[in-house]
């Protein structure tokens, strides 16, 4: 299926109803977004995560765009592709944080964050 530009708000109502077929449309039509965002993002991410995929950042932000689809609110008057950007980079921040926070805190301190 082919996704329309003009058409995107639509798009993604009707993959907020349950339309899989437009949703799995909307994930591989963005997912060069996902990449983009990774891609500009990997020093960053790199300098304070390291041991981290690039494939798993990947995954991660393909998570962040589905929560963007199911999140996104045209009348707020925001695109989708930046309101699809902030998830994405959300999510692998987010993931990135997780996953450093094992490495530089204390046994107790970590028994207190998992509560």
């Amino acid at each position: 299926m082919e996704i329309n530009e003009e058409y995107i708000n639509d798009y993604v109502k009707m993959a907020q109803q349950g339309d899989k077929e437009i949703h799995n449309a909307l994930i591989k039509k963005y997912k060069t977004l996902v990449r983009a965002v990774i891609k500009k993002r990997m020093y960053d991410y790199s300098m304070g995560a390291k041991g981290i995929e690039q494939a798993d950042l990947i995954q991660v932000g393909l998570m962040g765009l589905n929560k963007a689809i199911l999140d996104y609110d045209f009348r707020k008057n925001v695109k989708f592709t930046t309101w699809a950007t902030e998830n994405i980079k959300s999510a692998v921040a987010r993931y990135t944080r997780d996953v450093n926070l094992g490495m530089y805190l204390s046994r107790g301190a970590k028994e207190l964050y998992k509560d």
